[in-house]
């Protein structure tokens, strides 16, 4: 009995024995096969370098790599290009996305030189839309998002939703477009989404493909709508914060969303948005917007990080770089306040401005008379079109002894690209001189027309006054490639008393331009004084549209050759009859 017992102990020692080392050979085996999976991926996993001047090159190919789940660097100088050899890793391997015009030529060249598993990507001539295809052929996205790439601010915007919806941003404009429709064509898009403002051939050719558009009329308004959707997608606490004058690689990450906010001064929609969102944590990228930063911290109550440097992982040296940004084409834009007076005779103060450069702008202004403690301010924003100056008459009761003296005053300017994205602030004391001169100028506006051959408006004044005007003209809300927008005539003209003086405000508008503006409002600004255009007028006139001479003579021939006909049947019908 024992003996059996024994016998059978063995046998029950050996099968959980051999249990036992079937579970080790089987963990083991596992843990190979982990170990290989480890080592194929290692072997094969695939960073991107972009080598291009092009911003639009290292936007693609960051947003390639990016949605492909790989890491990506770009050169931004010939210097860095040999820097970045110093940071690459011989395990890896590196696909290189030239540019036309790239820092090195044949950079995956030097690459190989340096033992470096390297190779250059071919394609024709359109990276960005030859990274679509590859992320539609090898990863099945077919999800877009158009942008125009004269600015490059709406590209920063829209990247992290790019990411998170697993999307792809073209570029459109009047000379990719045809290409952009060639690739729809080739495998119809799942969405196409167009963001900000395009050219409208862009937009028209898109229609076929039923695009979504999300243009809230300026950029901060469209990346807060951006921002809503990115958060729906992906609900987080935390946020990026840049103005979209560069590119740096955790823009493109999207692990985050972007908020914009200005160089100086944050929208006060903005504002709220920020707080609304939910926000707990800010990480600013970059050290040129800590002013704005701060009031972000301190007034919204959101703690903020600034990412100003990065460190050199792996090389023992502790010291910081500059973080690897690069440059996107940026709306310019600087204005002045010239000079500041106060007309003692019609108590008004008259502040002139001055558009230093020729992208238009508009500006709000508050200024304070520091001794009075008297204040003036815009109630809306001021338009100046390109190298414009503007004066402005604030209404500003002084006594005697102020009006003598008026002191200094102390202006605080906000200015950006439209009235929703005031992101500048000039701040400026400035003595403020006097003068005594009454404005007895009249002027009626009596006609307003577009004239193809000239492609300006023509704007007819009558000074009905009895010394004589100078006067200048805008079109208000005049829509532009279906966009609202004011423009200028960039000349005063001087009109005598009793006489008619015509503005032109020069601006190219399409048919389809024309027909968007069956009515304009025209406002003309004058004044005695050409430096002091202080009166103005509005007044809304049906478009009248005035062909050139040529289209005239042709309507003129095609009347007589229509005579000729007549007289030549008419006479044959006679015969006829006879």
């Amino acid at each position: 009995m024992e003996n059996r017992m024994t016998g059978q102990r063995g046998k029950n020692m050996k099968r959980h024995s051999g249990r036992k080392e079937f579970a080790r050979g089987l963990f083991l085996l596992l843990i190979l096969s982990a170990a290989a999976v480890i080592a194929s991926e290692a072997a094969s996993a695939e960073s991107v370098i972009v080598n291009s001047k092009d911003w639009r090159d290292v936007y693609a190919g960051l947003q390639y790599a990016k949605l492909n789940g790989q890491t990506a660097y770009f050169v931004k100088s010939e210097s860095h290009a040999v820097s970045l050899l110093n940071f690459l890793n011989n395990d890896e391997k590196y696909v290189v996305l030239n540019g036309a015009e790239s820092f090195l030529p044949d950079y995956e060249s030097l690459l190989k030189g340096k033992g470096l598993d390297a190779e250059a990507l071919p394609y024709d001539n359109n990276l960005n839309i030859e990274l679509a295809r590859k992320l539609r052929d090898e990863k099945g996205i077919k999800k877009y998002i158009i942008v125009d790439d004269s600015m490059g601010y709406n590209a920063i915007s829209v990247a992290p939703y790019a990411k998170v919806s697993e999307s792809y941003v073209l570029f459109a404009n009047a000379a990719t477009i045809d290409d952009i429709i060639s690739f729809f064509r080739e495998e119809r898009p799942e969405s196409v989404t167009i963001y900000g403002h395009v050219r409208r051939e862009v937009k028209e050719a898109l229609q076929e493909f039923n695009p979504e558009e999300i243009n809230e009329g300026n950029r901060f308004a469209n990346n807060r709508e951006i921002v809503r959707r990115y958060l729906k997608i992906n609900p987080i606490n935390q946020t990026l914060l840049t103005n979209g004058e560069f590119i740096e690689d955790e823009l493109m990450e999207g692990k985050n969303p972007i908020v914009f906010i200005g160089r100086n001064n944050i929208p006060d929609e903005t504002k709220e948005f920020i707080k609304e969102a939910g926000f707990k944590y800010a990480v600013l990228i970059g050290n040129n917007l800590i002013p704005t930063a701060t009031y972000v911290k301190r007034r919204l109550d959101i703690a903020v990080f600034v990412k100003f440097a990065k460190g050199l992982a792996g090389t023992g040296n502790p010291s910081l770089q500059d973080l690897d940004t690069f440059p996107v084409p940026r709306y310019a834009i600087a204005l002045d306040i010239k000079s500041v007076k106060y007309n003692v005779l019609t108590n008004t103060l008259e502040v002139t401005y001055q558009n230093l450069l020729e992208s238009p702008a508009y500006a709000k202004t508050t200024i304070t008379l520091l001794d009075s403690n008297k204040t003036a301010s815009d109630k809306e924003a001021v338009f100046l079109d390109g190298f414009q100056e503007k004066t402005v008459a604030y209404p500003l009761e002084l006594d005697e002894a102020e009006k003598n003296n008026p002191g200094i005053a102390s202006a605080i300017m906000l200015y950006g690209e439209d009235e929703g994205s005031l992101e500048f602030v000039l701040q400026k004391n400035m003595t403020v001189s006097t003068l005594k001169v009454l404005d007895n100028s009249q002027a009626e506006i009596i006609d307003a027309y577009y004239d193809v051959s000239n492609a300006a408006f023509i704007i007819t004044i009558q000074n009905t006054g009895s010394t004589d005007v100078f006067a200048n003209a805008e079109i208000i809300g005049l829509m532009v490639d279906g966009e609202q927008k004011n423009i200028a005539g960039n000349k005063n003209v001087r009109v005598k008393p009793g006489e008619e003086g015509q503005i032109a405000v020069r601006q190219r508008m399409t048919e389809l331009d024309l027909a968007d503006n069956p009515s304009i409002k025209v406002r003309v600004y004058y004044g005695e004084r050409e430096e002091g255009l202080i009166k103005q007028k509005e007044k809304e006139f049906p478009l009248k549209v005035k062909k050139s001479n040529l289209l005239v003579i042709i309507g003129a021939s095609a009347a007589v050759a229509v005579l000729v006909l007549w007289l030549i049947f008419g006479k044959r019908r006679k015969r006829k009859e006879e």
